[in-house]
C-alpha cells in the first residue's frame, strides 16, 4: 500500500513539472535597440519574444497602461530601485478581464514591448539584471484555452549611469516646449509619455506645470498624472498640489484628479511602502482626504466664475461619494453649482446631472437648462440633452413642453428615446405632420438613415395622434417589410395604439404564434415605444402559448406594463401550470424557466404589488432548481 501511495505521488509530481515546463513553448529577452547603458529616467525598454515549436499555443498580447502582474519582471539587485507600481497598488494590481490571442505557429514569433520603468524607478546608478517570469502562453483551441504555466526567460543586463539635473532640465524643458506647441493631442501625448519616466526635480516641476495648467485640445487635455507618481520627491508634488487646491484663482478638477492624487501620494508620504514587509501600514485616506476638502471648502467664497463651479463640482461630488451630503461644505458646494450651472463645460453636464442631479433639484436652475437646449446642438451632445431633458421633466414640466415639441421635430436628432418618452404629456398634435413628413423621408432609405427611422417611429407611438393613422398605416403596409425589426416594432406600436383590434392581424403576422419566441427585435422596439390594450390582449393570448419560451416573454411584459387586472391572469396561468407539472421529475428547462418567470410575474408588477407573506408562499412552489436560483428561494 505504501509503494502505491509513493507511485501516485510520483505521477502527481511528474504531471505538475509537465505543467510548469511546457518545454514546447518558450520566452526570449532581450533589450530594445540592443542598448545595454541607460541615464536614469530613460525608459529601459524590454522586448519579449514568444515561441513553440508545436502548434495549438498562443499568446495573449494585451498589454496595458498600468503593467499587470501577468508578466513578473524579477529584478536584482533591488538596492536603490523603488517599487512605485507597488506602493501605487499596494496590493491590488489590475489584471485586465479581457484578451487578445495570437496563435504561436512553429518557426514563427510573438514578441512584444514592456517597459521595466512601469514597475521599478531607478533612484541610483548601478549594473542590473532582470528575467521575465510570463502567464500569457495557453494552449489548446479557442473554446477550450488552458494556461500552459509561468514561463521563464533567460536573464538580461544592463547599467543605468547618471543623468545630472542640468541635463535633465533641458530635456524636460525641450519636452514641455514640444508639448505645449504639437499640433495635435496625439502627438503632445507621446512626447508626454518621454516625459513620464525621468523622475528628477526638474522634470518634476515641469510635470506639475503641465499637470496644473494642462495643454489641451478642447475638451482633452494632455494627461501627465502617471509621470508625478514616478518623481522621486513626492514632497515637492504634494506641497505644489497643495498650494493649488487652495489658490481660489486654480481651478479643483474633478477630471484631472488632483485631488485624489494628493491624497494619495500624501499619505504614502505619511506611509511608506516596504517591500520587504508583507503587511503594509494602512494609509490615511479619509483623514487626508477630509482635511483638503475642509480647505478647498474654505476657499469657494473667494472663487469666481470656472473656478467657483468646477471646484465646486469636485467638492460635491467627493462629498456624494462620502455619503456626507447634510455638511455645510456639501451645502455651499451645490449652491455654487447651482447658482452658475451656465457656467458647467459642456462635456459635463450629462455625467453631472445623470450622477448627481437628485442633489441638484432646484428651480433656479430650469433657465440655465433652458438654454443648453437652445445652445446645444442636437446631434452633436445627445446625451448632454437627454440628461437635461430628464432634469427638466422633474423641475418644470409645463416648461418644458415647447422644447419638447422641438426636439421631437429635429429631423437630426437622436435625444434618448426612453428619456423623451418619461415626459409627463400624451401626446401631441404639434408633433402630427413633422413625424409624419420623417418617417416618410427616411422610409426609403439606406442603412445610414435607419436610426432616424427607428427613431421617428418610436416617438410616434409616443407622442403622435390618430390624425395621421391612416397615413402611417399605408407606409408600414408599403415599405414596413424592408424595415429592421426595431421600426417595425415601434411603427406597430402606433398602429395598435389607434387601431384598435385591426392591428392584431399585423402583431400576429410580425410575430408568429408558430415560432418558439416573441421576435426579439420587434418585441423590443413594440414594447418599448408604447403599450395599449390591443398590445396587452395580444399577450394575454401569447400567454397559453405551447412554447414556453414565448409564454414567459408574455408574462414578463404583462408584469413590466399590463394593468392591474393582469396580476389575477398571470395568477391564473401559474395555477394551469402547477396541475399540469406538478411533482413532474424530467421538467424541460423552458418550462423550469416560464414557472419561474409567472411566479416572479404574479409577485411584481408595474401596477400591483404582495405581501412578502404571499411571495413567499408562491416561491416555495418552485419545482426545479433553477427557478428556486432565480427566484432566491433557499432549502
Amino acid at each position: 500500500m505504501r509503494c502505491f501511495f509513493i507511485l501516485i505521488c510520483s505521477l502527481l509530481l511528474s504531471w505538475s513539472a509537465i505543467v510548469q515546463s511546457p518545454g514546447a513553448a518558450e520566452v526570449q529577452l532581450s533589450l530594445a535597440m540592443s542598448k545595454s547603458s541607460y541615464r536614469t529616467g530613460e525608459p529601459i525598454m524590454l522586448e519579449l519574444e514568444f515561441t513553440a515549436s508545436e502548434s495549438s499555443y498562443s499568446v495573449d498580447t494585451i498589454t496595458t497602461e498600468l503593467a499587470s502582474p501577468i508578466d513578473e519582471l524579477v529584478l536584482s539587485p533591488r538596492t536603490g530601485v523603488y517599487s512605485w507600481l507597488d506602493d501605487y497598488s499596494r496590493g491590488n494590481r489590475y489584471w485586465p478581464d479581457y484578451s487578445a490571442m495570437s496563435a504561436l505557429q512553429p518557426g514563427q514569433s510573438v514578441k512584444l514591448k514592456l517597459p521595466l520603468n512601469a514597475l521599478y524607478r531607478f533612484d541610483q546608478p548601478g549594473h542590473y539584471t532582470v528575467h521575465v517570469v510570463s502567464r500569457r502562453v495557453s494552449s489548446g483551441s479557442i473554446q477550450a484555452r488552458r494556461p500552459v504555466g509561468p514561463l521563464t526567460s533567460n536573464d538580461v543586463s544592463f547599467e543605468v549611469v547618471p543623468m545630472s539635473d542640468s541635463d535633465e532640465a533641458e530635456e524636460a524643458a525641450s519636452l514641455e516646449e514640444l508639448i505645449r506647441s504639437a499640433p495635435d493631442l496625439k502627438t503632445a501625448q507621446q512626447y508626454a509619455e518621454r516625459l513620464k519616466w525621468l523622475t528628477g526635480d526638474p522634470s518634476t516641476r515641469v510635470k506639475i506645470s503641465l499637470f496644473l495648467n494642462p495643454k489641451t485640445f478642447y475638451p482633452f487635455g494632455v494627461n501627465v498624472s502617471q509621470g508625478l507618481w514616478l518623481a522621486r520627491n513626492r514632497a515637492l508634488v504634494v506641497s505644489n498640489l497643495e498650494q493649488a487646491m487652495i489658490d481660489p484663482g486654480h481651478a479643483v478638477e474633478t477630471t484631472s484628479g488632483e485631488l485624489r492624487i494628493a491624497v494619495a501620494l500624501k499619505t504614502r508620504l505619511l506611509s511608506p511602502y516596504d517591500a520587504s514587509s508583507p503587511k503594509q501600514s494602512p494609509l490615511a485616506t479619509e483623514q487626508i482626504e477630509d482635511q483638503y476638502l475642509n480647505r478647498i471648502a474654505e476657499t469657494l467664497p473667494q472663487r469666481q466664475g470656472e473656478s467657483l463651479v468646477r471646484t465646486a463640482i469636485t467638492l460635491l461630488t467627493t462629498l456624494v461619494q462620502r455619503k456626507e451630503t447634510t455638511t455645510a461644505q456639501f451645502q455651499a458646494a451645490r449652491e455654487a453649482i447651482i447658482r452658475n450651472f451656465a457656467t458647467v463645460n459642456e462635456y459635463q453636464i450629462d455625467w453631472l446631472l445623470n450622477a448627481y442631479g437628485k442633489y441638484l433639484a432646484d428651480e433656479r436652475m430650469v433657465p440655465a437648462l433652458q438654454e443648453i437646449l437652445r445652445t446645444e446642438h442636437a446631434g452633436l451632445f445627445t446625451s448632454t440633452r437627454s440628461a437635461v431633458f430628464k432634469q427638466l421633466f422633474s423641475l418644470s414640466p409645463a416648461g418644458t413642453k415647447p422644447f419638447l415639441i422641438e426636439e421631437i421635430c429635429d429631423s437630426k436628432s437622436l435625444t434618448q428615446f426612453d428619456v423623451l418618452a418619461g415626459a409627463p404629456f400624451d401626446s401631441f398634435p404639434e408633433t402630427d405632420a413633422c413625424l409624419l413628413n420623417q418617417i416618410r423621408q427616411y422610409s426609403k432609405g439606406d442603412r445610414r438613415t435607419h436610426m432616424y427611422l427607428q427613431q421617428k417611429a418610436a416617438l410616434a407611438a409616443r407622442f403622435a395622434t390618430a390624425a395621421v393613422y391612416d397615413d402611417l398605416l399605408k407606409i408600414y403596409s408599403t415599405d414596413g417589410s424592408t424595415w429592421d425589426g426595431q421600426t417595425r416594432g415601434a411603427m406597430l406600436a402606433y398602429l395598435a395604439r389607434y387601431g384598435g383590434k385591426h392591428t392584431l392581424p399585423l402583431l400576429e403576422s410580425a410575430m408568429p404564434a408558430d415560432a418558439p419566441t416573441l421576435e426579439p427585435s420587434v418585441s423590443f422596439g413594440l414594447f418599448r415605444a408604447y403599450y395599449s390594450p390591443v398590445i396587452d390582449s395580444f399577450l394575454r393570448k401569447r400567454l397559453n402559448s405551447p412554447y414556453a419560451r414565448q409564454a414567459s416573454e408574455a408574462a414578463y411584459e404583462m408584469s413590466a406594463h399590463g394593468p392591474r387586472e393582469d396580476q389575477a391572469i398571470l395568477r391564473k396561468r401559474l395555477d394551469r401550470w402547477n396541475a399540469k407539472w406538478s411533482n413532474n421529475t424530467d421538467l424541460p428547462q423552458d418550462e423550469a424557466a416560464l414557472q419561474a418567470e409567472l411566479i416572479r410575474a404574479v409577485i411584481h408588477g408595474l401596477n400591483w404589488q404582495m405581501s412578502n407573506e404571499e411571495a413567499d408562499v408562491l416561491r416555495r412552489q418552485c419545482q426545479s432548481d433553477l427557478c428556486r436560483s432565480q427566484l432566491g428561494v433557499k432549502d
